[in-house]
């Protein structure tokens, strides 16, 4: 992912995240996230360069929208329990496709997300898709199966990873992680409704959460 020659003109941050347990207790969870924008250097490991200051406590997606102001960002609430945040941009092609571009970002929730999907219409087409996550490592017990990309014409797109039933170690979005979801379509955009199924279960609390996107 650090190669310049095969993202022209990517720009690159990093994040960090304190994790106080005192600070949650008083409500502060939504505000330890904080990122700053690097330089890649091409030579050897890659090294890394700062440039300008820390933005602090806003979340790594935050810089998707500061450096791209047609991203819009959403702030997705687990009841009882954590915070996502989904940011979105639909690019028009010029040539009767549009690109549809998702990110969503763990900040606080420890039931992680293992779907998302949003409605496709019937007799649209999708072209091309994608997704992208992070490659574990350092002995971390988690699968890195991609999520799968599955199209329901007159339903759903949808990516997913495993259940928590069937693998507790799947490939869900843990906090302080960010997934990426594209295509493109023959479709223009509407406001419509996105949902992210939750990873773990939890007794009397819902297993998705939705949320408004363009789709």
């Amino acid at each position: 992912d650090l190669s310049l020659a095969s993202f022209p003109g990517a720009l690159y941050f990093i994040s960090g995240l304190y994790v106080a347990q005192d600070d949650a207790a008083f409500g502060n969870q939504a505000n330890n996230a904080s990122y700053r924008q690097v330089s890649v250097s091409q030579a050897g490991n890659r090294p890394l360069s700062f440039i300008g200051g820390t933005q602090m406590m806003s979340p790594p997606i935050q810089a998707w929208q500061d450096f791209q102001p047609s991203v819009t960002l959403v702030d997705v609430q687990v009841p009882n329990e954590g915070l996502f945040i989904a940011g979105y941009d639909v690019i028009d092609n010029g040539d009767g496709t549009w690109n549809y571009e998702y990110a969503v970002y763990n900040l606080y929730s420890d039931r992680s997300a293992n779907s998302f999907s949003i409605p496709f219409p019937g007799g649209a087409t999708v072209i091309s898709s994608g997704f992208h996550d992070i490659g574990w490592h350092s002995g971390e017990p988690h699968s890195g199966v991609d999520w799968e990309v599955s199209v329901t014409p007159g339903v759903e797109i949808s990516w997913s990873a495993e259940t928590f039933a069937a693998n507790p170690d799947a490939n869900a979005l843990r906090w302080s992680t960010m997934y990426n979801f594209y295509f493109t379509s023959n479709a223009p955009p509407a406001l419509n409704t996105a949902t992210l199924g939750i990873f773990k279960p939890v007794a009397g609390q819902p297993d998705s959460v939705d949320f408004s996107v363009l789709a």
